[in-house]
């Protein structure tokens, strides 16, 4: 079984996502699609969603039924090609799961596709939902409906959250922080932010800084690209003067703190202090750090339970026993960790483990 992932607008186009194999087609209807991957028998997953009786209308002749989670066992029996699978983020690991258990032998591609949905995460009721920031201390699955908007803002395309690098859920996660908490005009400072992909995008509206000595370190880049933002060449905690005391609304960091050097704990504080050091007082620091969960344990870097024991956080410590038996967590998939991280660090996604997100937030007294 194949995985070729997809996206559909309710505008009835569809936009590869991943592998290339429509790159440029971003208007092909979706039988213009199937007739160049040669699919003339298409089955569909979802009779009764929005996305479900657009693809059959969409396919024609090419239709040859719909399925779905009860019916699912009659596709050992159907001659088809494909399956569309028209499902939620958070719920394709579970069908996609059942499919291979189901269909393993059989010679079909599995098309996964996603409604870009329509929630605008800048409404005055999301807004009122940051107070409360326990919902966002780790990743989940469920971040993805209020994230996905903004990907083609952000990016230029959509984001498939089964297949995407974990990065693009952190900074999606901090660019809709700062789009709904801080005014247009802040003066903002990520860490360790190599060719920010967030700061590129905000440096006309914002006054943007990037402290990052680009000695490549966690695969980040050896050379600083001009994208209209400051760059300091330097690391957090040697407290550099261009860097004045209280300047800046909000700190931030993607992917970044887990590799700041952890045996020593007056080293790590250094770190902090120099964050708080930049901020304004009230200003706010969030950070989205990278953490591995497997079968036994949760890998992290010691600056994260530092910072919660050292910080005032605004919400408080997630116990890490509780993240390896929460379903909504969101991990990157064995298909994005083989796509992005297997080859960098060369361990098999097995032996590594479920990596994830862990994302603090404290305000500067």
């Amino acid at each position: 079984m194949k995985t070729l992932h997809l996206n559909i607008k309710e505008s009835a186009y569809w936009r590869q996502l991943t592998d290339g194999i429509l790159d440029g087609q971003s208007k092909d209807t979706i039988i213009d699609s199937m007739a160049r991957l040669k699919l003339h028998r298409v089955v569909v997953y979802g009779e009764n969603t929005k996305t479900g009786h657009a693809l059959r209308i969409a396919l024609g002749e090419s239709f040859v039924s719909y399925v779905n989670e009860e019916t699912l066992g009659i596709c050992a029996d159907l001659e088809f090609d494909a399956i569309i699978v028209g499902t939620s983020p958070r719920h394709y690991p579970v069908v996609s799961q059942r499919l291979r258990n189901m269909l393993g032998e059989k010679d079909f591609i599995l098309i996964t596709c996603f409604n870009e949905s329509k929630i605008d995460i800048c409404n005055e009721d999301h807004k009122a939902r940051w107070a409360d920031f326990d919902e966002f201390a780790v990743a989940r699955w469920s971040h993805w409906d209020k994230l996905l908007p903004l990907a083609a803002m952000l990016y230029g395309r959509p984001v498939n959250p089964a297949v995407c690098d974990l990065k693009d859920y952190q900074d999606l996660l901090v660019l809709a922080f700062i789009r709904d908490n801080l005014p247009t005009g802040a003066r903002l400072l990520e860490i360790g932010g190599g060719n920010s992909r967030v700061l590129a995008h905000l440096a006309r509206t914002h006054d943007c800084w990037n402290i990052d000595k680009f000695e490549g370190v966690g695969n980040g880049p050896l050379e600083a690209r001009n994208a209209g933002y400051t760059v300091v060449k330097d690391y957090i905690g040697n407290f550099n003067p261009m860097l004045a005391d209280n300047s800046f609304d909000l700190v931030f960091s993607i992917s970044a703190l887990e590799h700041v050097p952890d045996a020593d704990t007056a080293g790590l504080d250094r770190v902090l202090e120099d964050m708080d050091r930049v901020l304004k007082p009230g200003g706010l620091s969030i950070h989205c750090l990278d953490i591995v969960l497997s079968q036994e344990r949760v890998w992290m870097n010691r600056i994260l339970p530092r910072i919660y024991e050292n910080r005032n956080t605004l919400h408080p410590w997630t116990p890490a026993n509780s993240l390896l038996t929460d379903p909504d967590i969101y991990c990157m998939t064995k298909e994005s960790y083989q796509r992005f991280w297997e080859p960098i660090c060369g361990t098999p996604y097995e032996t590594f483990g479920k990596a994830s997100s862990s994302n603090v937030l404290w305000r500067k007294p």
